[in-house]
């Protein structure tokens, strides 16, 4: 008796899953698109804030202590930028390393204070110290260069971190683009995992607007949008080819992309690198993941939760990272194992009310060509006499 009824309770439950199997939602493709293209502002929004102030400081403490080798550090910034967009940063760092293996040790403090100014770099070394201990020698070396550069402005030029900003914003039209309405066209109606769905495609004039206002070309691509409820749309994105040009370099990437309704997975590969970044929102904090692989084997691994607090003119955030590095890219000891690496911040961006801070060119500041080249560079004070 007890089996009849058993098979009955699983006979009924198959018949439930499989009619359910025949209910599948349909919603036009506009109604579609427009979901898709709100998971992708919801995402977009939630973390907007991290950046949306023009003023920040940041206080670090990160810590490792295993087997191999021992690292306390603070670091501390603060970051302001007047309304023609130049910028000024101040950086705190303190260091402590002790390599257990080969018994060696390092301690060192530093200000830098870095100005931006009509696309110029101006930096400038004071506050330094530094004691290896052991190897006196490579101590006093760094004395030398840096006591004949403390409190003097540094004026350079920066391919790399123009890149760097150029690449920040270029992420941000994309992102911004491809979650307006209008973006894409509907191909044909599928099924995806017993789900209804459309393959989709960008509009090529919008193609051809992100190719011209950005470094970024998409060559190849296959988008889906999945109605997985009335309210719900996955947008999965496989095997899109991106190609990215600077002035340093040109890449080719390639894509893969799920975005549900509140978390993103982006693969990106690059021969045999690949790097996977995930975004999962919970009610009181987002997780982000971020690794990196060459041939399957993991180099880096990032571990981030960020929760946030907000008054009228200030957000703050507590990020609490987890690094663990491979053997690999530590060079300079003899690690067996992974390094595990821990760090604490406490992040605030704010708007200061009253001030017209304005930056400006500093009065007087070398050439970083002169401190690297010329007859009063480096090389002569090392060698000369």
């Amino acid at each position: 008796m007890r089996k009849t009824r058993l098979f009955a309770i699983i006979f009924l439950l198959l018949i439930s899953w499989c009619s359910k199997q025949d209910e599948k939602i349909f919603l036009s493709f506009e109604e579609t698109e427009n979901i898709a293209l709100e998971n992708i502002h919801f995402l977009l929004d939630e973390h907007n804030s991290l950046f949306e102030f023009p003023n920040y400081t940041t206080q670090c403490d990160i810590n490792s202590d295993d087997d191999s080798m021992k690292l306390d550090f603070d670091f501390s910034f603060s970051w302001f930028l007047d309304t023609k967009k130049n910028e000024t940063l101040d950086m705190y760092p303190n260091i402590y390393f002790f390599d257990k293996k080969k018994h060696t040790e390092f301690t060192t403090s530093w200000l830098i204070q870095n100005l931006y100014h009509e696309n110029q770099y101006y930096t400038k070394l004071s506050g330094f110290s530094i004691d290896m201990w052991k190897w006196n020698y490579e101590s006093n070396l760094r004395y030398m260069i840096i006591n004949n550069l403390s409190g003097k402005r540094i004026k350079y030029e920066s391919i790399k971190f123009n890149n760097t900003r150029e690449t920040q914003e270029d992420i941000k039209f994309l992102l911004n683009t491809l979650s307006s309405s209008s973006t894409f066209e509907d191909i044909e109606q599928v099924s995806y995992e017993w789900d209804n769905a459309y393959k989709v495609a960008i509009k090529h004039d919008i193609l051809n607007f992100i190719k011209e206002q950005t470094n970024i070309e998409i060559t190849d691509f296959d988008w889906l949008f999945i109605i997985r409820s009335d309210d719900q749309v996955d947008l999965r994105v496989n095997n899109m080819q991106i190609t990215y040009k600077n002035n340093l370099w040109t890449r080719k990437f390639t894509v893969n992309w799920i975005i549900w309704e509140d978390s993103w997975i982006l693969n990106i590969s690059k021969g045999e690198e690949k790097v996977e970044i995930t975004f999962e929102m919970y009610k009181k904090y987002t997780k982000v993941n971020i690794s990196k692989s060459i041939n399957f084997n993991p180099l880096w691994v990032f571990d981030v939760n960020i929760s946030k607090t907000q008054k009228d003119k200030s957000n703050k955030f507590n990020l609490k990272w987890n690094i663990q590095i491979s053997p690999i890219l530590i060079y300079w000891s003899d690690l067996e194992n992974d390094l595990e690496i821990n760090i604490k911040c406490l992040y605030e961006n704010f708007i200061l009310d009253g001030l017209n801070n304005t930056v400006q060119e500093p009065d007087s500041y070398v050439l970083l060509d002169q401190i690297l080249w010329d007859e009063f560079s480096i090389k002569n004070f090392i060698w000369d006499k």
